[in-house]
């Protein structure tokens, strides 16, 4: 039976619309079963291809991104290229260009609404016509006809209406934005679909072998010229890890991962993510220059295999590899270029017709040994040696930063091979994964970018820079670096947006700034330094790159934290960051990665202390007793306290033993309280040691002061307050009570709007309905006779946590017309021009009523008030 695409887009618009995942699964599971149901044998391929269009391997890319779409469509529709239309089209990131249409989503969303009046009715074309258009775009693409793609889009916009264009062109985009994973649609149609999906990365195999959900797949096999998601491995800190046994080490290499298939004569060449590149490499010897040369290398014997490695960079007059982060494409090298193809292989999981992945990696390397003769700038055996003791692997990660490596790989000898597993005994180490081993670079934010599906219309991302000084020292210019956007939360995004968001200016690319040093990577918007923020960044390394005027680039950068206490002139130099690349040779690290203390478990000098060694004995009162100084507190530090000890012919121990008196402990620490937990020795405040040594005499321990101690020391100390004379002691005083309640040093933390907000986020997902205009500011304009209390929809505001400003200042959001008698526009008018600042909105006051009745703060555009 023939599928209606009409139908298939209703059935996406519905799933799209609907805000409960619930429903959407149950939308989709009745849709699928409807048709198993009438159809119990059909190949459901088509419809897997274009509910996961971004999934499917099959087809070739379409050479379409929406600023191509919207090219083709202007030309198409024949619109005034300065008109709204074409505007909104070229710019639907810009909020401002969508804001009359409420557009909150996509490119096809937007030029959904410019076809909707263009278009014709829903027609009966069906899913296989389109898939059969959709191939053609590829092939046309790959012939590199945009002629003949016009055309194409041309037959199908007469054809179709402009809902059916909306999903087509997300089919083009491969984006569905149905609100839900890969794995959640694959496991409605097949509870196998993903485990399947990950060892063959298709959906044509999973749609051919999973007809019936109700038949289980219960074993996976590699198959020969079928890609697979490799196995991965899982990061690792140094600094934490405790390793016993033999494991084998490999190089961690920084290039593309590859797996190559053989078969008779026959190659083929895939990436990790199941992309075919054999037509770059040859299919046989006789059809290209890389796959000539390795089929050279094959051993007599070997009929059939599939390697697993790392395809890198091999240079060919330096005699060795260069790294992605010199930006080369090993699958575009060509023929006489400087840098050639070279595979390093570091497993094999099929070989001669038998799937190898039960085999043990020791097994599995045995194997591989037998495949190839290694041959440099061709194919070689990645560097492996073995390792028994962490040592060892410290020394090997050491070596590794020595040698300008991204790091190593560690490996379990008795590993089975899990396609697509991070969790079975693979381990990556590099310097970045351990505490403490990056820097922190000050840079300023010198561009913007805006973002897709949510953060559609606003900045999540920036461009930063560094501060290049002219001939007299001053800093003029700035030269673009990396781009970051990670490290931040939503809220720290928003606050930081709410003092840029005023300043942004658009790029244009004939309009560059003098003070914008840029190369190939251009942002959305730029910014004015003295209006910007300095971003305090931390990377893994800095490596080559001409996208950036530097000429250098920052890897895996994230923002550690938004330098609101510095000035934006206070950032990073070139100058300063040239020295930060020379002296750590291109690695952002801080040496070696150190063994972490007592690494081997031996016995800590438990008499170490950091008080002078030179303290003169004073007394005779802690003779004979070790005391353990654990912290101290505002009124006395611990070397203070440690002073007191040793004045007194005490002995200082850092760790508590068996021969400790007791424990002294002020300000509370994740050690301190493990101490109290294990309730093995009498902890007491700084109090207890200060009046003995004020009072010359052990005083006996109490219970007001006592923090923890073993059950036989409580005893005692119950019996002594029973029998003590209490007219001979001085009582506890409600003041000296009250001075052991710990104060954290910062004081009390208070809790700001800032705060409230992200709380309420956590709680409600939103802003919370009984606090919707929490932390916005608002004028109330009225007439002072008729007012001399407040009004109805002023209570309401500051009811729900809205603040009422007094006048207008820079911080005032909206300024809400009152007046029940009505309020000539004139008056309203000259007031705002008056105003020192002009950020603000004027809303009607109906804006108030109607955002309590809905409990959430609506769009305001329709009770802005036009002067």
């Amino acid at each position: 039976e023939k599928l209606i695409f009409s139908n298939f887009c209703k059935l996406c618009e519905r799933v799209s619309c609907s805000h409960d995942r619930k429903v959407k699964i149950r939308v989709l599971k009745e849709y699928i079963n409807s048709l198993r149901s009438k159809c119990p044998n059909a190949n459901f391929h088509i419809l897997l291809r274009f509910l996961l269009p971004h999934l499917d391997r099959d087809r070739g890319a379409y050479g379409i991104k929406e600023h191509n779409l919207a090219k083709i469509y202007i030309r198409i529709l024949d619109l005034p290229k300065e008109g709204k239309d074409a505007t909104m089209l070229l710019n639907f990131r810009n909020p401002t260009n969508t804001a009359a249409y409420d557009l909150t989503t996509d490119f096809a969303e937007v030029a959904y609404w410019i076809l909707k009046n263009r278009c014709g009715d829903t027609t009966n074309i069906h899913l296989g016509e389109v898939n059969n258009c959709l191939d053609r775009l590829a092939e046309e693409h790959a012939g590199h006809n945009p002629r003949a793609v016009d055309d194409i889009l041309i037959e199908l916009l007469r054809k179709m209406s402009a809902l059916e264009q909306k999903w087509l062109m997300r089919l083009i985009l491969k984006s569905m934005r149905l609100g839900l994973g890969n794995k959640i649609l694959l496991d409605i149609y097949h509870p196998d679909s993903m485990e399947l999906f990950d060892v063959s990365n298709s959906l044509r195999k999973v749609s051919t072998l999973l007809k019936d959900p109700n038949i289980r797949l219960h074993e996976m096999e590699i198959s020969l010229f079928e890609p697979f998601r490799p196995m991965l491995s899982e990061r690792c800190d140094i600094s934490k890890m405790d390793f016993t046994g033999e494991y084998f080490i490999d190089e961690k290499l920084d290039g593309e991962r590859f797996q190559i298939h053989f078969k008779d004569g026959k190659f083929k060449y895939f990436s990790r993510n199941g992309f075919e590149f054999t037509d770059n490499y040859g299919e046989d010897k006789e059809s290209g220059y890389y796959t000539s040369l390795l089929a050279g290398q094959i051993k007599q014997g070997v009929q059939s295999f599939i390697l697993d490695g790392e395809m890198m960079g091999w240079h060919t007059n330096r005699q060795c590899f260069v790294t992605k982060g010199n930006n080369i494409d090993v699958k575009k090298l060509r023929v006489g270029d400087a840098v050639q193809s070279c595979f390093c292989a570091f497993d094999i999981v099929y070989y001669n017709g038998s799937v190898l992945t039960n085999k043990p990696l020791v097994d599995r390397l045995k194997i591989l040994e037998s495949v190839f003769e290694p041959l440099k700038g061709v194919i070689v055996h990645t560097p492996r040696f073995t390792v028994n003791k962490n040592e060892d692997i410290l020394k090997a990660l050491n070596t590794a930063i020595d040698n300008h490596l991204e790091g190593i790989v560690l490996k379990e000898p008795k590993s089975l091979y899990k396609a697509n597993s991070r969790n079975s005994g693979w381990y990556k180490i590099k310097p970045e994964y351990s505490d403490g081993a990056l820097v922190e670079l000050d840079l300023l934010i010198i561009g913007g970018y805006y973002g897709d599906g949510k953060r559609k219309g606003n900045v999540n991302q920036f461009l930063l820079g560094l501060a290049r000084s002219n001939e007299g020292g001053n800093f003029q210019q700035y030269s673009s670096l990396c781009r970051v956007g990670s490290g931040y939360t939503i809220l720290e995004l928003s606050e930081l947006l709410a003092k840029l968001n005023p300043h942004w200016h658009k790029f244009r690319p004939g309009k560059v700034p003098d003070f914008l040093l840029l190369a190939k990577e251009k942002p959305d918007i730029w910014i004015e330094p003295s209006k910007s923020n300095v971003l305090q960044v931390k990377a893994s390394e800095v490596v080559r790159s001409d996208l950036y005027h530097f000429g250098y680039t920052l890897r895996f950068p994230r923002v550690e934290k938004v330098r609101y206490d510095k000035c934006w002139n206070d950032c990073l130099t070139t100058h300063s960051f040239a020295e930060i690349v020379k002296e750590y040779s291109a690695k952002l690290t801080y040496g070696h990665v150190k063994k972490k203390r007592n690494a081997e478990g031996g016995l800590i000098d438990q008499t170490a202390s950091n008080t002078p060694l030179n303290v003169k004995k004073i007394g005779d009162l802690f003779i004979g007793k070790e005391i353990c100084i654990l912290t101290g507190n505002s009124v006395i530090t611990k070397s203070a306290l440690e002073v007191l000890v040793l004045e007194q012919g005490g002995t200082v121990v850092n760790v508590p033993g068996v021969q400790t008196y007791c424990v002294i402990a002020g300000d509370m620490n994740v050690r301190v309280k493990n101490v109290i937990a294990a309730k093995k020795h009498i902890v007491t405040s700084p109090k207890w040691l200060q009046d003995c040594v004020d009072m010359i005499k052990l005083i006996p321990f109490q219970q007001n002061i006592v923090l923890s101690a073993p059950q036989r020391k409580k005893i005692a100390m119950a019996k002594r307050a029973k029998l003590d004379d209490t007219n001979t002691e001085d009582m506890t005083s409600l003041r000296s009570m009250i001075e052991r309640i710990p104060v954290p040093n910062e004081g009390y933390p208070t809790l700001t709007d800032k705060v409230v907000l992200e709380l309420e986020h956590e709680l409600f997902g939103e802003r919370s309905p009984y606090s919707i205009f929490r932390g916005v500011h608002a004028f109330f304009y009225k007439k002072s006779e008729e007012y001399n209390f407040m009004s109805t929809q002023e209570i309401i505001f500051k009811f729900h946590a809205g603040i009422i400003d007094e006048t207008v200042t820079e911080t005032t959001n909206y300024v809400v017309v009152l007046d029940k008698s009505g309020v000539r526009l004139s008056q309203v008018k000259d007031f705002c021009e008056k105003c020192p600042s002009k950020q603000f909105i004027i809303v009607h006051k109906s804006w108030i009523m109607d955002c309590c009745a809905q409990k959430k703060l609506i769009d305001f555009n329709s009770y802005i008030i036009t002067l």
